[in-house]
């Protein structure tokens, strides 16, 4: 009574009222093996002493489940046709989880209530009843129809209900009126397609009788027919349905009759050959045919629909829908929905992926995407199922930033996995492209790829030696030769940012010392840019997320770059301040032993290179952050005075 008595929209605690439902239903019915069943038989003083009610309970609570059945059936089944969706789907889910405590199959289990349910529901035509009843009818058939092994035998009862949800079915849905005098309640549009939507699935359920059909081919040819016209509706419940009806009749009939499958496609292939009458709908439903009847269009239909792409694509409705909310868009969606039916079409489409990508760039590039577009999905299933020439037709275009912006669109989304593994596989190849660059800027794409690519599976791109050694090269190159600032200052800044995102990405799963000597490059020359990511990624990732071992590692690798006469005093600098500095108070205060930082020699190093060289030979700079790395020693590495004995 809870949920009969719930609104047609039920509120979210309804949930908890069909668990608690469900636990009743398994308490009132327990094994005799559970441990809280009591095994030992009442005793008939105990008996007395309970009312009759009581004797009833202990009675009802310790009958097997299987003399039961009746008692249930009795209570519960006409609960299947109930108006509410709710009621009948926690009906269903009852008798089932009955039948599985009953130990009986559900066909067994169902079949007392069978001729109680269907008679109710012969004994007067659907076209007497309001559609919430007529709702309730067709679902508690097509329940019972969908049972194995079926319970409903062929009559003229059935016949007759089958033709009722034909005709039903048939019945034009209910739309918003386009004259606002005209008035349409909501409720009068959702009954009408969950009506369609019943109808529907009640015809499909029919379609197990197949004698039943073979019998009455007319009956037959009309529900064909619906099936493939519901799939253009503007409903979802009757498309899913619709979609659903028809895999169901192909997986049993292996072919369609010829004057079935015309009936079918007739609709959406007018449609197809005038762009300006293309609607979302018809475009979804021909998606959903193609899914389930690939065999059955030629692949040469790709042309036509890549006319109707460049014509809606033209500038003005692009500009238009840059300006907006591109997903309430009619065009956009219209786009959308005919890049979704390539990926459906036949191997032979290949040929069609460079033509498609080629309007998708274009697209893109019109209403000015940074970032995954309505576009990306439907583009993403077509180039992942042709993962090799998708990665052909990237390198083909890698210096385009364009054509590489919209690739960068598909690894982002994530979901064309076939396709971003293949470019994985051909990381070489990228390697490649940054070593051929006449100059670091001509590699952007390439970079910004190798972005994309370290933000989705960073511990892949620590595994690429080859990528990450031309990437040094390139960054190297940003502040060690001279640059034309007026000509690249902007490829410049995003071509820096890229590689440096890369390096903080890889050393996240792989701390790497030459990664931070390369990283402290950045802070050698002023840029127009601000890099406190990189500031804090070092203070917060490093100093306190990398082990001592690694730390020491980074500290004493200033005795290399001290030994190199071409290390520049701008990098051994920065390598001092932003490096050694933080890394070396990080590692005094995260160990016990002071001796431990200062062991493999460091004492002897830093005094033969340090200490014990004139103060004129280091640069102003560089002296300040020497003096720096004395204090922390003297404060927390070296015996303190009158505390300790150790020889200095």
């Amino acid at each position: 009574m809870i949920l009969k008595d719930m609104p047609t929209d039920p509120p979210a605690e309804t949930s908890e009222v069909v668990s608690t439902m469900t636990s009743l239903v398994r308490f009132c019915n327990k094994s005799h093996t559970d441990s809280m069943q009591i095994d030992e038989p009442l005793s008939e003083e105990a008996r007395n002493e309970m009312s009759v009610d009581e004797q009833q309970h202990y009675d009802w609570m310790h009958k097997p489940v299987s003399q039961k059945v009746d008692s249930y059936l009795t209570v519960f089944a006409l609960d299947l046709k109930s108006p509410t969706k709710l009621v009948r789907e926690t009906t269903q889910a009852r008798f089932e989880l009955l039948a599985e405590l009953a130990g009986l199959k559900l066909a067994d289990f169902m079949k007392p209530a069978v001729e109680k349910i269907a008679s109710n529901i012969f004994g007067k035509p659907l076209r007497m009843f309001l559609p919430p009843t007529q709702i309730g009818y067709m679902e508690a058939m097509t329940y019972l129809l969908r049972i194995e092994p079926s319970l409903l035998s062929i009559s003229e009862e059935l016949l007759r209900l089958i033709s009722e949800a034909v005709g039903l079915g048939e019945l034009d849905e209910a739309h918003p009126p386009v004259h606002p005098m005209h008035k349409i309640s909501r409720r009068v549009m959702v009954l009408s397609a969950q009506t369609k939507a019943a109808a529907i699935r009640l015809i499909t359920a029919s379609l197990i009788v197949v004698e039943f059909f073979n019998k009455h081919q007319n009956l037959r040819q009309r529900a064909t027919a619906l099936l493939f016209k519901a799939l253009y509706s503007s409903d979802k419940e009757v498309k899913l349905a619709a979609h659903d009806g028809l895999k169901f009749l192909l997986t049993h009939q292996s072919r369609l009759p010829r004057e079935h499958l015309q009936a079918g496609l007739r609709p959406v292939l007018m449609n197809l050959a005038d762009a300006s009458k293309l609607t979302t709908d018809s475009l979804e439903g021909l998606a959903r045919l193609l899914g389930l009847l690939t065999n059955y269009f030629k692949v040469e239909i790709a042309s036509k629909l890549i006319d109707h792409f460049a014509a809606l694509a033209n500038d003005e409705n692009l500009r238009s829908a840059a300006y907006g909310p591109m997903a309430d868009n009619d065009i956009i969606r219209k786009l959308v929905r005919l890049l979704n039916i390539f990926h459906l079409l036949p191997r032979a489409a290949i040929v069609y992926l460079d033509p498609v990508m080629q309007q998708v760039v274009q697209a893109e590039t019109k209403i000015h995407a940074v970032s995954p577009t309505p576009f990306t999905p439907p583009m993403s299933a077509f180039l992942d199922g042709f993962p090799e020439e998708a990665v052909k037709i990237l390198f083909s275009h890698i210096k385009d930033s364009r054509w590489v912006q919209s690739f960068r669109h598909v690894i982002q989304e994530g979901t064309a996995t076939r396709f971003i593994q293949e470019l994985k596989d051909k990381g070489s190849h990228l390697a490649e492209r940054l070593e051929e660059a006449e100059h670091g800027h001509a590699g952007v794409p390439s970079i910004l790829l190798c972005l994309d690519l370290a933000k989705s599976d960073p511990n892949w791109m620590a595994g690429k030696s080859d990528i990450l050694d031309a990437l040094k090269v390139v960054w190297a190159s940003q502040f060690t030769t001279g640059m034309d600032d007026s000509a690249f200052a902007s490829a410049r800044l995003v071509l820096i940012r890229a590689i440096y995102t890369i390096w903080m990405e890889v050393f996240k799963v792989s701390p790497r010392v030459d990664i931070l000597v390369t990283l402290s490059l950045i802070f050698t020359q002023p840029l127009e840019m601000s890099y406190a990511d990189v500031l804090d990624f070092i203070a917060v990732h490093v100093s306190n997320k990398t082990s001592a071992e690694f730390k020491h590692q980074a500290v004493q690798h200033l005795f290399v770059l001290l030994d190199d006469q071409g290390t520049p005093e701008s990098h051994l600098l920065q390598y001092l301040r932003v490096i050694v500095i933080p890394l070396m108070t990080a590692e005094f205060r995260q160990t016990v032993i002071p001796d431990d930082v200062v062991s493999d020699g460091f004492m002897t190093k830093i005094s033969g290179k340090v200490w014990k060289v004139p103060t004129s030979q280091w640069p102003h700079d560089v002296l300040i952050e020497l003096l720096q790395v004395t204090s922390i020693l003297i404060l927390h590495g070296l015996p303190k005075p009158g505390t300790d004995t150790r020889p200095l």
